[in-house]
């Protein structure tokens, strides 16, 4: 027990640091499954595009995206991707993304996009980083 509170008092002093590098990826994860419901079999190419309206509207362009080629999935079509490090195509992953107005993502993924976009919330930290 004495070596998990030492690591805790180790993380604690550690924790100054690490505010000061904030990564600036979003972890995304999936399951991917057929119309069956059966897992998909991996590896997918998966696109993420930041829009700033939920639903599509004519000659819109993407405020962001990536791509992330090769994206294995696990046997039950589960996956894991860090947004803001795949190659990007349009745009930049900072924070000056999400000022303003509300946005929404899209994910699209062996060229069939995903409907709706999902929206882009905050997490109760964040709400409070902000001030």
């Amino acid at each position: 027990m004495l070596s998990g509170m030492a690591v805790l008092a180790a993380l604690a002093l550690a924790a100054p640091a690490a505010a000061q590098a904030v990564p600036h990826a979003t972890a995304y994860q999936g399951r991917l499954t057929d119309d069956l419901g059966d897992p998909l079999v991996g590896p997918v190419s998966i696109d993420f595009a930041v829009y700033e309206a939920l639903a599509a509207v004519p000659g819109e362009v993407a405020l962001y995206s990536e791509q992330h080629d090769s994206v294995e999935l696990d046997s039950e079509g589960s996956f894991n991707v860090l947004i803001g490090t795949g190659v990007v195509v349009i745009g930049s992953y900072d924070p000056s993304l999400f000022q303003g107005t509300n946005r929404f993502l899209e994910v699209t993924i062996n060229g069939e996009t995903l409907e709706p976009r999902q929206p882009i919330s905050s997490v109760p930290f964040g709400l409070v980083a902000g001030e």
